[in-house]
């Protein structure tokens, strides 16, 4: 028997990037991600996230997909930080994406020339569609240098539509190559003043420490 494919499931399937495993995740695979309280490390058992998922209606689940240049030093030992806010002036912070929602392993090395590096999780129900982003590095390491080619945001809930930002990146993070700036801000909010003195949420783990935005 031939299952019929909805507009929605058409439209979550094609958001996300091919081979990678599509960003519009059913019940039982939001149960096998982090949570805000949790990193990827410390996970609960898969039951137990599951019940917290279903009772918990006001979490979205964020899927953060970061391509990395193939340029010469274009990784970084750095941590790197995401702010994501919406055209109605909220924000949620992740202050390590690494900690908050790494998916590729206990030994992978995240943001290194070349990588394709995927983090996901929950977090606090923003009131509309991703449209700016602050990506940030705290310029630690012995290579603090970045160069990201783009950021891809993927964002779905439990009775809600799946929604994607890609947000194209293409320069420096360092402070040693132009623009000398550690932090980028792209926004592509188009249909709102946009206030720079926005509310943010912070969803990260209490061990985490704040990175000034």
């Amino acid at each position: 028997m031939n299952s019929r494919k909805t507009k929605k499931d058409e439209s979550c399937n094609a958001m996300a990037p091919q081979p990678i495993t599509p960003a519009c995740f059913k019940i039982i695979e939001i149960a096998m991600l982090p949570t805000v309280d949790a990193p990827v490390k410390n996970l609960v058992a898969s039951s137990q996230l599951l019940h917290v998922v279903l009772n918990e209606e006001d979490d979205f689940v964020y899927t953060v997909y970061i391509r990395i240049s193939k340029k010469i030093k274009a990784g970084t030992d750095s941590i790197i930080s995401l702010t994501l806010y919406d055209a109605d002036k909220y924000g949620i912070r992740i202050n390590n994406l690494e900690a908050w929602g790494g998916l590729m392993g206990p030994d992978y090395d995240y943001y290194e020339r070349g990588n394709l590096d995927i983090f996901s999780g929950r977090g606090s129900c923003l009131t509309g569609s991703v449209c700016k982003m602050n990506l940030t590095s705290d310029g630690t390491g012995p290579g603090h240098g970045w160069y990201p080619n783009y950021v891809e945001v993927t964002v779905t809930g439990i009775h809600k539509e799946c929604n994607q930002q890609n947000f194209e990146v293409e320069q420096w993070i360092a402070t040693d190559h132009s623009p000398y700036e550690l932090t980028f801000i792209k926004n592509l909010c188009k249909k709102k003043k946009f206030d720079e003195n926005l509310p943010v949420f912070n969803e990260d783990p209490s061990n985490i420490p704040d990175i000034a935005i």
